[in-house]
């Protein structure tokens, strides 16, 4: 019987028979949401990262590991980080955050240098996002 060997996930040229899904998601991502469910193995990660790798239209896509993460607020501060890290949504970010609770202020203080797993201890430690983070995510 023939081993099965497991691979990473599959991108550029490596990722195929998958465009009818891609073309379903792109489709409904412009009216709604999506929600991509399957047992492990059978190439969510790899559709996710194809959006990534070629986004359409004003899609700008993102991709967090969110396996780590217990709580809201821990959720919160990864996406605001990540957020943070891209020159696009740091701008969006910044002008509807400006007068929220001092966070103004707060990205005002960052080094512009500073690299992400930094930017987490500083949302974590010196800003209200874990505690408000309900207030930031509406």
């Amino acid at each position: 019987m023939p081993e099965l060997i497991v691979g990473g996930v599959p991108r550029g040229e490596d990722f195929f028979y998958q465009e009818a899904v891609i073309e379903s998601i792109w489709s409904k991502l412009n009216r709604n949401n999506i929600l991509l469910e399957a047992p492990r193995r059978f190439g969510k990660t790899g559709i996710m990262f194809r959006l990534k790798d070629k986004p359409r239209g004003r899609f700008k896509p993102i991709y967090i590991n969110v396996e780590h993460i217990m709580t809201p607020a821990d959720f919160m501060v990864e996406l605001t980080a990540v957020l943070l890290r891209n020159q696009h949504f740091r701008r969006i970010i910044n002008s509807l955050w400006e007068g929220i609770m001092g966070f103004g202020l707060f990205l005002r203080n960052l080094p512009s240098n500073i690299d992400i797993g930094e930017l987490k201890v500083q949302l974590r430690e010196k800003s209200d996002v874990p505690k408000q983070w309900k207030s930031y995510g509406e």
